[in-house]
């Protein structure tokens, strides 16, 4: 198969530009990003749902409103995509689960700002079952290909959210990331991924099976795009006691973009041996380049940042997926049936989890996320590898699992996938910049400033 093949696509911010100069319209902006939908997406399977209608007035509505005079919401007419797990009005919210088919929500606190903020949700994006895997397969629609090569994985669970930035069916798009699920995606397909510090966006809707790792966030062209809806959305809400981080302010990020390199203390994370002789090429070459920029950098190891996990009888999470769906459905196990062959285990395995067993393996993980975040305040910035080249998508195999850089969920700490250079195959790289807990205006500054010597 070939890929999507596209003109250079504007960044968001780019787009808003073209916006207030005429050269663009809203309206113009939203039919290019459904034409692109209607070309593509029968072979990428970037979407769940496309909201067509809604959009398209919305769009011209906004466009009437950037001819007009006086002050505009920061996203006023910029088109944007929701991961499927994130609840919003007006289309269904699956969670990539056919037993949720025809579930409707109201919008939750990220669609209600999005709105707030004049974006025009044009559709929700495809994702694995309940967001648990690494690729994007379902029993809703095919599998989520890679627009840069379709014989290729998207990655997961946020796979439709970064095809659809990819494919130029969105100037942006949100995700969520529990274990790797915004950058990984982000890595394979070259763009900006983001996993904002915990809860500086605030998680309020009626589902939620990963209460203490799940950080929403953006995927983006750029570092700058990153910020800018990482700024306009974020901030606290009273309904998610853990979103107590407060507004951003621009002054930060340029700030941190205009401070130098000097006297900064970083470190490079690898592992103890890389599953290849290209992976140990790409480290070799990331750690040169870092200590060029920086002057000086402590090497480091996973393996010895952090204990190794407690075995468990079940996967610690298991119950907190199992709640969630009861939550929505109390009969949700009666279509047991619908399920995936990879949800189906874990569902049935949270039923017989004990609390004990529950608080036990969860006070574990936290443990392992807390020493992290401790080990890492060394440091201003941390750095590694993101993951390994997209793979082919084959019926028979697993998607790749990345337990590092779950780490970092359950360390709370801001991280963000930025491409770097390219693999012999063509397909995009990438390095992974963490920051200390609340530092995003740094770790996004950081990235910008690198990613402008490549």
């Amino acid at each position: 198969m070939s890929g999507v093949h596209l003109p250079d696509e504007p960044t968001l911010l780019q787009l808003r530009e073209r916006f207030r100069g005429g050269e663009d319209t809203p309206l113009a902006a939203v039919a290019r990003a459904l034409d692109r939908v209607d070309a593509h997406d029968g072979t990428i399977h970037a979407f769940l749902a496309v909201d067509r209608d809604r959009a398209l007035a919305e769009a011209e509505t906004a466009t009437k409103a950037w001819r007009a005079a006086g002050p505009r919401p920061a996203l006023l007419g910029l088109p944007v995509s929701v991961k499927d797990t994130i609840e919003v009005s007006g289309m269904p919210t699956t969670y990539g689960s056919a037993v949720f088919r025809h579930n409707r929500r109201p919008d939750s606190v990220l669609a209600e700002r999005l709105r707030r903020h004049g974006a025009i949700i044009i559709g929700k994006t495809n994702t694995s079952e309940f967001a648990l895997r690494t690729d994007v397969r379902n029993r809703l629609t095919g599998p989520g290909r890679n627009p840069l090569d379709p014989a290729r994985s998207c990655g997961g669970s946020s796979g439709g959210a970064a095809a659809s930035v990819a494919a130029g069916m969105c100037a942006a798009a949100i995700g969520t990331d529990s274990a790797g699920s915004i950058r990984i995606p982000a890595a394979y397909q070259g763009l900006t991924g983001f996993k904002p510090s915990f809860r500086r966006l605030p998680w309020v809707q009626d589902w939620n099976a990963a209460p203490t790792r799940s950080h929403p966030g953006p995927i983006t062209r750029d570092a700058r795009d990153a910020w800018e809806l990482t700024k306009t959305l974020g901030g606290p809400d009273w309904r998610d006691p853990a979103s107590g981080l407060g507004p951003l302010a621009d002054e930060e990020f340029e700030r941190a973009l205009s401070s130098g390199t000097d006297g900064l203390r970083v470190g490079f994370i690898t592992e103890e041996a890389e599953a290849s002789e290209e992976e140990a090429a790409l480290a070799r070459e990331l750690a040169d380049f870092l200590r060029d920029a920086f002057g000086a950098l402590d090497r480091l190891r996973w393996d010895r940042l952090v204990p190794p996990p407690t075995p468990a009888r079940v996967w610690p999470y298991a119950a907190e997926h199992v709640a969630a769906a009861l939550r929505l459905s109390p009969d949700f196990f009666a279509a047991a049936d619908e399920l995936t062959d990879y949800a189906r285990p874990i569902y049935e395995a949270g039923r017989t989890q004990s609390a004990v067993e529950y608080l036990h393996a969860t006070s574990a993980e936290r443990g392992r996320g807390l020493a992290l975040r401790q080990a890492l305040t060394a440091y201003d910035y941390a750095f590694s590898v993101v993951a390994p080249e997209a793979p082919r998508l084959t019926e028979s195999t697993a998607p790749p699992q990345f337990p590092r850089l779950a780490l970092l969920n359950l360390a709370g700490l801001p991280a963000v996938s930025v491409p770097f250079g390219a693999y012999r195959s063509g397909l995009p790289r990438a390095m992974q910049i963490i920051g200390r807990f609340g530092d995003d205006a740094g770790v996004l500054a950081m990235a910008e400033k690198l990613t402008r010597s490549l």
